[in-house]
């Protein structure tokens, strides 16, 4: 399986990254939903890209219809699997609001669940391209117990690149942090599979 060094080396290997990686940025900053789903199918061909076991490579931003379609699935697993959790998680440490490190407390666990959650979710769908798979929540426990040594490190990385981001650079900094992320995910999700046949 690559590291998080190799895949994060394989990215500055390609002359165009900083553009690829801006443009995707730029999208997610756009407050238009079709520009975050633009941006989302991206994110979908890397992590398919990783289930495939392919060599990391930034796509060309073309194939936008594709796009459209690849980011609807990814935007629908994302509410279920990322958005819902953070809202509960913080509507869980609201009454505990203020500026203290403790008044976030429910939300650092959430905040490192719900990539390999939505990352299994995905995963799950991907085998059949049945929406039904990825809420199999029992076989998504077992895939999160089991990958737990192996998405640890990328999931630390990625939330540690958008703590890196101020408010203004933070659609710039997740999009960078997404493309390395998913794709270790779908690869890491495959080796899990293939190590327990």
């Amino acid at each position: 399986m690559p590291t998080l060094e190799q895949v994060t080396k394989r990215l500055f290997s390609d002359s165009k990254w900083f553009s690829k990686v801006m443009i995707g940025g730029f999208l997610t900053l756009l407050p238009l939903i079709i520009t975050q789903i633009l941006a989302f199918g991206y994110l979908y061909r890397l992590f398919l890209a990783g289930k495939e076991k392919s060599e990391f490579e930034l796509p060309e931003w073309e194939d936008w219809k594709g796009l459209l379609i690849d980011g609807l699935k990814f935007f629908l697993l994302f509410i279920i699997f990322v958005f819902i959790p953070l809202l509960l998680g913080w509507l869980i440490s609201w009454p505990f609001a203020g500026n203290s490190i403790l008044s976030r407390l429910p939300l650092i666990p959430v905040m490192f669940i719900v990539g390999p959650l939505m990352s299994a979710a995905l995963y799950l769908y991907l085998v059949k391209l049945d929406l039904k798979d990825c809420c199999q929540f029992s076989t998504i426990g077992v895939m999160l117990k089991k990958g737990a040594f192996s998405y640890a490190v990328p999931t630390l990385a990625f939330l540690g690149i958008l703590l890196l981001g101020g408010l203004a650079i933070v659609p710039f900094t997740f999009f960078f942090g997404a493309t390395l992320y998913f794709y270790i995910m779908g690869y890491t999700y495959k080796e899990l599979e293939s190590s327990s046949r």
